[in-house]
């Protein structure tokens, strides 16, 4: 006997399992809330459970990989073709349930909880230096705009030399007019987006 197929839409509280009955054909497209969805895939027999990689699928497959059940992850855009009507989870479900019956079907490999934490930490690294720069840009267009050097204040803010912006603070602050010292407020985030990208470059180096 082959064994039963389901199609997975997650979502955060209500899920749509799609499958069609090995015995009697029978097409099921049914709604579960999260305990029911556990609780109603443990006792069923091991199968194939495909759902879309994308946001707590990994989670989710880890969960019912413990269940006994294969588990297939399909990335959204291999996903959306097969979607025939509106996209609504009913119809997300019968189409990842098709998607899964595809030949030659690539699959997205499970991530586990550590590999999950480790791109979380390279992500808040990687906004953290956009926001830097945004902040040294803006802090940058500030003293240039009060006809300051840009060179003058590159040095202060650079990472290398970050500890000598509050040292120098005070010259800038001396030379720009009242409404410009209000825009120095810049400077005050600076030193702990430092301090923030130094402690993940230590958490990543000594996990690596």
């Amino acid at each position: 006997m082959n064994a039963t197929t389901y199609g997975l839409d997650v979502a955060k509280s209500v899920f749509q399992l799609y499958w069609v009955d090995a015995q009697t054909g029978e097409i099921v497209n049914r709604r579960f809330a999260r305990g029911d969805l556990i609780k109603f895939l443990s006792c069923r027999l091991p199968g194939r459970v495909a759902l879309e990689a994308r946001g707590s699928g990994h989670w989710w497959a880890r969960k019912i990989g413990t269940m006994g059940h294969e588990v297939v992850l399909l990335h959204a855009k291999f996903i959306r073709p097969f979607v025939q009507t509106n996209k609504t989870d009913a119809a997300d479900a019968r189409a990842i349930w098709t998607a899964v019956h595809q030949p030659g079907m690539r699959t997205v490999a499970v991530k586990s909880e550590e590999q999950q934490a480790m791109l979380s930490l390279h992500r808040m690294r990687t906004l953290l230096l956009k926001f830097r720069t945004m902040q040294v840009n803006h802090c940058e267009g500030c003293f240039t705009s009060s006809a300051l050097h840009s060179g003058q204040v590159a040095s202060p803010v650079s990472p290398r030399s970050g500890h000598a912006w509050p040292s120098s603070r005070a010259s800038y602050q001396a030379r720009c007019c009242p409404v410009c010292k209000s825009r120095l407020h810049v400077s005050l985030l600076l030193p702990s987006g430092y301090s923030c990208l130094q402690s993940i470059d230590v958490l990543l180096q000594s996990i690596e």
